[in-house]
């Protein structure tokens, strides 16, 4: 007999890109505790690369050229990388990688060179658009999904849609038609809509 599928061990389900977004997005929002937390300016720096890139780099791959182009390559400029062997498993996804390059932030901004170096494999995968702000509590977030708009996994998007003006008067109607039924009597826009009709009918 087969095993029934809800019996199956169930892997955690992936989205293409969070691996390197999430990681950005907390470096960005400063989680964490202790020293190894990035300073704000060099969060408004990272802020700034984010902002230019998804100006000038496309979804679908094509580059913008001209001035903020320019103004990107200077801003590149201060990172460096080193690159050595290295084998063992990601510290990505926990894959296995054999024996292989690997690139290291070194030198004076070496936190920001590790926000750059995920914000660069993102762009390399046409992803760099998947980071964002939340739309009610402003703090950056990645996009599991392209129509995204509000953190994951957190209460963002109840409580945008509860303090909603269109959703408050939709709430508030619904209450005074419940009420109007629970006294067994029809509300008063529907008599007054249904007076309207009849009157109409009968001229």
């Amino acid at each position: 007999m087969n095993m029934r599928h809800s019996h199956l061990q169930k892997t955690p389900r992936t989205y293409h890109g969070a691996a390197w977004g999430e990681r950005i997005a907390a470096w960005l929002n400063r989680d964490g505790k202790g020293k190894n937390l990035p300073t704000h300016a060099a969060v408004r720096r990272v802020e700034k690369i984010v902002n230019l890139l998804q100006e000038i780099a496309l979804p679908d791959g094509d580059f913008k050229g001209g001035d903020k182009a320019i103004e990107l390559a200077a801003l590149f400029q201060p990172y460096r990388f080193r690159v050595e062997l290295w084998w063992g498993r990601s510290d990505i996804d926990d894959q296995r990688i054999w024996p292989g390059p690997r690139y290291v932030a070194i030198g004076s901004r070496e936190s920001e060179g590790y926000a750059i170096w995920y914000l660069f494999e993102l762009c390399r995968r046409g992803l760099h658009h998947r980071l964002r702000h939340c739309t009610w509590c402003k703090r950056w977030f990645y996009a599991r999904f392209a129509h995204q708009t509000h953190c994951t996994g957190s209460k963002c998007s109840k409580d945008e849609l509860v303090n909603d003006p269109k959703w408050q008067k939709y709430r508030r109607d619904k209450a005074r038609e419940s009420y109007w039924r629970d006294m067994g009597k029809e509300p008063p826009e529907r008599r007054k809509y249904e007076r309207r009709k009849k009157d109409s009918r009968s001229v």
